[in-house]
């Protein structure tokens, strides 16, 4: 069944590779490898060890073989072992065909690896065999990560899942992560909470809650949460930077620079400590700091897209466009480019007055999403740019009709008054209004 968390630390990982030392495999004579690994009360190292003990003896039914096999392969996915995992699952269906431990297990690290089409595939087959919670919740959150199914489909059936099996909370956290991932935030908080129900000590459902508190701007009650995941498991690097950026958002700055650098210290090749030490010291007014601190870690080789996005954002912050634009081109260079990735290059290249690289911007989010209302709306500026004021003013009604909110719409009125054309942004500005009195009639 599945049981271990998505989000999987630096230091879980550094734990599940710490020697054995020197005690026995076998806490006495009376148990034998094959019950000890069966029982799966210890750390994955270990159990390995154990369980290929057992398999090598080949004593047992083929029921505690299979048993051994699955334990096995689990203590090879807990450390990261994905592909001893997937051959030990693949070696089950070959002993046992109808084997549902195998399916699943099949699904599962599809569905780690994003594969989700053949997550679907696994998990179906499963349900053929018996109509399990566990292989339902597989098949729901697989279909829509595959785009098989909507978000309220995935609801109901998630919902299923959970019913079939009331004590197995896994369903009622996955509710929980994909209405935070919709910006569902309050429908993600009841779900986390459910889970929580039955698992107070779910340390994965503690981060979920904490993340849908945080973005629905409840950060003392956010904090509270992750501070409870951390008295759980001190020292876990993605709670920590919860807890840090709980901590900047209620504007206590000293204690969230203070966990950045704990970060830092405990995590020196992550990327959380230097992101959330560049925000606190902006907020502090110390932006040149800011951009120092980022600066000096993206400058060694591999650092993550997400980083480098980070001293983007920070350069942006500080007026330093043109230092931006250079770190977008090297991310262009470097990585596949984010889907924000063209808005960070449209907005220093405009603040720039650059109008050949903020064309170059907005046409490639116009091929992404013709119909998003914002970059019609940057599009209208360009052309008031390029004095093609009757196709500016066009587009700047499409994107107003898209959703865009005509009060902010500075940018564009700007240009045509740099341009002379007042008569023209008068006029505008009225049929505008007229059409904004007329809608509301």
């Amino acid at each position: 069944m599945r049981l271990t968390l998505p989000i999987l630390s630096a230091a879980v990982l550094i734990f599940a590779l710490l020697p054995a030392h020197s005690r026995p495999l076998l806490p006495s004579s009376e148990v034998t490898f094959s019950k000890a690994c069966r029982d799966r009360d210890t750390d994955p190292e270990r159990l390995i060890q154990l369980c290929e003990a057992a398999l090598e003896e080949g004593t047992g039914s083929l029921s505690q073989r299979l048993d051994a096999m699955d334990a096995l392969a689990w203590a090879y996915s807990n450390i990261g072992k994905d592909a001893q995992a997937q051959q030990l699952f693949e070696e089950m269906l070959a002993l046992a065909p109808r084997s549902v431990d195998a399916m699943n297990g099949l699904g599962w690290i599809a569905w780690d690896a994003d594969v989700f089409d053949d997550a679907v595939v696994h998990f179906e087959k499963a349900l053929k065999v018996t109509y399990s919670a566990e292989s339902l919740a597989g098949a729901a959150s697989s279909r829509y990560g595959a785009d098989l199914a909507d978000l309220e489909e995935t609801l109901v059936a998630l919902e299923a899942a959970h019913a079939i099996d009331p004590d197995y909370n896994w369903p009622l956290r996955e509710m929980g992560w994909i209405l935070q991932r919709a910006d569902q935030h309050s429908r993600a908080e009841a779900a986390f909470r459910r889970n929580l129900e039955i698992d107070a000590e779910d340390i994965n459902g503690l981060l979920g809650l904490s993340r849908a508190l945080r973005d629905q701007d409840q950060y003392e009650d956010a904090l509270e949460v992750i501070n409870r995941a951390l008295e759980l498991r001190p020292g876990e690097l993605v709670h920590l930077y919860e807890r840090g950026l709980n901590l900047y958002y209620l504007d206590r700055d000293r204690v969230a620079l203070g966990v950045a650098k704990q970060i830092v210290e405990s995590y020196p090749e992550e990327d959380e400590g230097y992101v959330l030490m560049a925000r606190v010291l902006h907020a502090r007014g110390q932006g040149d700091a800011a951009v120092n601190v980022l600066q000096n870690y993206v400058g060694d080789i591999g650092r993550s897209r997400w980083a480098n996005y980070w001293l983007v954002e920070v350069l942006q912050w500080n007026d330093r466009h043109a230092e931006a634009l250079t770190v977008l081109e090297q991310i262009e260079t470097d990585y596949d480019p984010a889907s924000y990735h063209y808005d960070d290059m449209y907005e220093s290249a405009i603040e720039l007055k650059d109008l050949a690289r903020a064309r170059i911007a907005v046409d490639a989010m116009l091929a992404q999403d013709s119909s998003d209302a914002e970059v019609v709306y940057y599009d209208a500026v360009l052309l008031a740019h390029d004095r093609q004021f009757d196709r500016a003013e066009t587009r700047a009604q499409e994107a107003v009709s898209l959703g865009y909110a005509k009060d902010d719409m500075d940018d564009f009125f700007g240009v045509l008054a740099e341009s002379g054309e007042f008569v023209r942004m008068i006029q505008f500005r009225v049929r505008l209004n007229d059409a904004a009195k007329a809608s509301q009639d």
